[in-house]
């Protein structure tokens, strides 16, 4: 979103903050106008108190970013899931530490591959599309598993325990 609001006529600098519901949009008004078309219905300018306080905790250091901190942002985030999922697959499983590696690494590739495509989208407004695009992140990581002799009796046991639905997979 970031980038397809950068990209209008007019915008000098777009900024979000770390929850992701607060824009910072400096532009002349049509563009602020425009921008507020991009982000939707649900769109609204924040109150003069409420965004005092918002731009004084930036001023005094908390970070909002810009389109080019995304990524890293969700790289970041990914690797953070990908940890989490392959822990619980690891333990679920009982696998032992190189396999229980192995799955991490294959894991995390798998969403941040995901997360890739959704930047060289666009991006999406919410993040209901990860637990839509999760079913094909499974097969991916069944597939790398496959692929690979020593790990590939274990592809189903790790795709099953990632299949959406599974206790250790709640949104």
């Amino acid at each position: 979103m970031l980038a397809r609001l950068q990209a209008l006529p007019g915008i000098a600098d777009v900024r979000v903050d770390s929850t992701g519901s607060l824009f910072l949009v400096e532009a002349s008004r049509e563009a602020a106008e425009a921008a507020g078309r991009l982000l939707g219905a649900d769109a609204r300018v924040v109150a003069e108190p409420a965004a005092e306080q918002a731009l004084s905790r930036r001023n005094r250091g908390e970070a909002w970013f810009g389109a080019d901190d995304i990524r890293t942002l969700s790289y970041l985030e990914g690797r953070m899931l990908g940890f989490r999922f392959a822990a619980a697959v690891t333990r679920s499983l009982r696998l032992e530490r190189p396999v229980g590696d192995a799955a991490h690494d294959v894991i995390t590739a798998a969403i941040l591959d995901e997360l890739d495509r959704a930047h060289d989208c666009g991006g999406h407004p919410t993040s209901e599309w990860f637990w839509a695009a999760w079913p094909d992140i499974v097969a991916r990581v069944r597939g790398a598993l496959e692929r690979h002799p020593a790990w590939a009796a274990l592809a189903g046991p790790i795709a099953d325990a990632l299949r959406p639905g599974r206790p250790l997979i709640d949104r």
